[in-house]
């Protein structure tokens, strides 16, 4: 696959990881790191990847999507806590 298209793959992927993070279920957000935990077990059971390699791919990557999950998470209560302080100055 070209680097460029890896790339743009991997900026997609966090975006949408971010907007799923942002929604009001907690439970999106552990969408696509289940789904790439899946995909690397599945390269390893094929025989694409070493055990050793996978499991660092998998430590580094849901590493990364997690910290896109709390991120998201946070600023879904900093909108939150604006919204609820912009109608508590209206009430008044």
């Amino acid at each position: 696959m070209n680097e460029w298209l890896q790339l743009l793959l991997i900026v997609v992927t966090f975006g949408f990881q971010y907007f799923l993070a942002k929604r009001d279920s907690i439970y999106w957000g552990f969408l696509i790191p289940a789904i790439f935990v899946a995909a690397m077990t599945y390269f390893v059971l094929v025989g694409q990847l070493k055990v050793l390699t996978a499991f660092l791919v998998v430590v580094v990557g849901v590493a990364f999507l997690m910290e896109e999950w709390f991120r998201g998470r946070k600023d879904l209560k900093k909108e939150r806590t604006q919204e609820l302080n912009k109608m508590k100055s209206q009430d008044i």
